[in-house]
Order: C-alpha cells, then sequence, then structure tokens
C-alpha cells in the first residue's frame, strides 16, 4: 500500500511537473514528447511494465491537454486470462492506472483527459 501511495505521488508530480508553474489548472507550454510521439513513449512504457508485453490491447487512446497521452489498456493476468480494460495516464515520464491502488484516479482523469482531444494511435 505505501508502494501505491509513492507511486501516486510521483506521478501526480510528473504530470504536474509538465505544466509551467506546477500549477494543474494552467496548461502547459510544451509537452514533455512531441504529439506525434507521446503514443509510442506511452505504450513502450506501459509494455515494459506489463506481465505480458504481446497480450496488450489498447483502445480509446488519445493526446489529451499537455501531451497527456490517455487510454484503456488490457492484458493477460498472472492465470493467462484478460484482466480487462484499465484506463491510463502518461506523460512520457511516468503511466497511472485506473486500480485499486490509485487513490483518485478519476479526478486526474477528468483533470487531464476529459478535455477537447486529438486522435492518436
Amino acid at each position: 500500500m505505501r508502494i501505491a501511495v509513492i507511486g501516486i505521488v510521483v506521478v501526480a508530480v510528473g504530470l504536474m511537473a509538465s505544466r509551467p508553474d506546477g500549477d494543474a489548472s494552467a496548461p502547459a507550454a510544451e509537452p514533455t514528447y512531441p504529439r506525434a510521439e507521446i503514443s509510442t513513449v506511452a505504450r513502450s512504457m506501459i509494455r515494459a511494465a506489463a506481465k505480458d508485453a504481446d497480450s496488450l490491447k489498447f483502445r480509446n487512446e488519445f493526446t489529451a491537454q499537455a501531451g497527456i497521452y490517455c487510454g484503456e489498456v488490457n492484458g493477460k493476468n498472472s492465470f493467462g486470462g484478460y484482466a480487462g480494460f484499465k484506463r491510463f495516464i502518461a506523460n512520457g515520464k511516468t503511466v497511472l492506472f485506473d486500480d485499486e491502488s490509485t487513490r483518485d484516479f478519476s479526478k486526474t482523469w477528468r483533470e487531464f483527459c476529459a478535455a477537447p482531444r486529438s486522435a492518436s494511435g
């Protein structure tokens, strides 16, 4: 549980660091990666964290404000079955997943992913 909380803090700081003054409500001047590259970087990060990277299925992916990449991913668990689609938020440095250990994910999703967006990947 302690690791999950530390992970959330790291991701929140990372997402806010993409903002010019650290203010979560202000748009960033430049994304961490160009919009065309963020999907590739985010997918690579998610594959690196997966138990079975070859089984991953992505859907509803898009580049949101400030170069944040949002979407859903499904992959096989330790038993070889698909676990179900989970939302994710990535900024090119960290990935945040919507699971039981992620406190306030819905709030973060609304903040970064529920705004006007461009389709990707």
